[in-house]
């Protein structure tokens, strides 16, 4: 049995012709009362909260929730130097976090137990608890700074993307503010970890806000040539520069090393067979 189709509902024109063009451009008008209606009260609420406070919305990774803390102004009472890593879903009380002063303690603590036992697990657990307690407090300074730089060594080290990602995008947000701490060392690690993700993007990017002075510095100086032996598969210059990586660069390089033996492997049977046809 077939079904009638609907016909669309006509109106009435200015000139007494029914029309659906003067149905459409009725529903049009309306639409546009009704936004202009609500632009006011949007664009009000956009404005109402400043750029310098924006940047304190950090995502889960450090507060365990996606609140804005901007405007709690927690002040912790909590005196415990460890402190377990729980997601948040609602402010916590002062007494469940740490203000600065046990931080820093906290963070000694932690760094002496990872040089003892070099348990993983539980140091990544303690500097994200940390990094919580910082970020409810809404506290960026050099020892926000600190606490990253630490998390992103010790990751890079055990190869912990995640972690170091992290790390790593929070320092470039803070030294943006003009926190001091160990700046081009991580813009450095920044470019090898690009070449890691093979994000070109970011990698121009960050290549092209490269100071005159950061172009002299040791460790950026060996990031870019790693960038540039790996852009021209150059692997003979590649792996000279790796060998002679300063500070902790070669652990960083440590995360792609095999995938580019493995491509230089590909291009050298190429070579050989190519060799092997024309002789």
């Amino acid at each position: 049995m077939e079904t009638k189709k609907k016909k669309p509902r006509k109106t009435k024109g200015e000139n007494g012709n029914f029309s659906l063009d003067d149905e459409y451009h009725g529903k049009f008008e309306r639409l546009q009362k009704r936004a202009a209606r609500f632009a006011g009260t949007l664009n009000k609420k956009a404005r109402s909260k400043p750029f310098s406070l924006q940047i304190n919305q950090f995502k889960d990774e450090d507060s365990g929730s996606e609140l804005d803390w901007s405007g709690e102004h927690i002040v912790g009472t909590c005196q415990d130097l460890e402190k377990g890593y729980l997601r948040l879903t609602s402010a916590p009380h002062p007494s469940q976090v740490r203000p600065p002063d046990v931080l820093e303690r906290a963070l000694e603590l932690v760094i002496k137990k990872w040089k003892n036992k070099h348990d993983y697990h539980h140091t990544c657990e303690q500097l994200k608890s940390i990094r919580q307690d910082l970020t409810v407090q809404c506290i960026r300074n050099e020892f926000t700074v600190k606490v990253y730089e630490i998390h992103g060594r010790i990751a890079m080290e055990m190869k912990d993307h995640e972690e170091f990602n992290q790390c790593q995008t929070q320092l470039k947000l803070l030294y943006a503010e003009g926190m001091k701490g160990s700046e081009d060392e991580f813009t450095a690690y920044r470019i090898l970890y690009y070449i890691f993700t093979k994000n070109t993007m970011d990698m121009t990017s960050a290549l092209a806000n490269l100071s005159a002075k950061q172009h002299h510095n040791e460790t950026i100086k060996n990031a870019l040539q790693i960038r540039s032996a790996w852009s021209l598969n150059n692997y003979k210059k590649f792996y000279k520069v790796y060998n002679s990586a300063p500070q902790m660069s070669s652990y960083l390089v440590d995360w792609f090393i095999e995938r580019e033996r493995k491509n230089h492997f590909k291009i050298l049977c190429k070579v050989y067979v190519i060799c092997i046809f024309l002789f």
